[in-house]
């Protein structure tokens, strides 16, 4: 799974659901875990968002990483690697 632009919101460690909702990020991290499916973030949109892995915050002066440990970042080269090896690829959203 590839989160761009805004999605990558989804990816967020301090995300907190209502009390009478499921967590997101939870939810997609149990799906990740359960199918052996990849969670990245785009590097450009989660850092434009202030979300950060270890190494982004490292270079980035930022005091820690925040990203739901479910969840990578990476370029859209992977999403283009991917999707030139896939037999379909599909979009929500704009």
């Amino acid at each position: 799974m590839f989160f761009y632009h805004d999605g990558v919101l989804t990816g967020s460690a301090y995300a907190r659901a209502p009390q009478d909702e499921e967590s997101k990020v939870q939810r997609w991290a149990a799906l990740s875990e359960q199918h052996g499916t990849d969670l990245v973030l785009c590097i450009a949109s989660a850092v434009k968002r202030g979300l950060l892995d270890d190494s982004e915050a490292t270079r980035h002066a930022s005091p820690a990483a925040n990203i739901h440990p479910a969840f990578t970042l990476s370029g859209l080269g992977q999403l283009i690697d991917a999707s030139a090896v896939s037999d379909r690829l599909v979009t929500f959203g704009n």
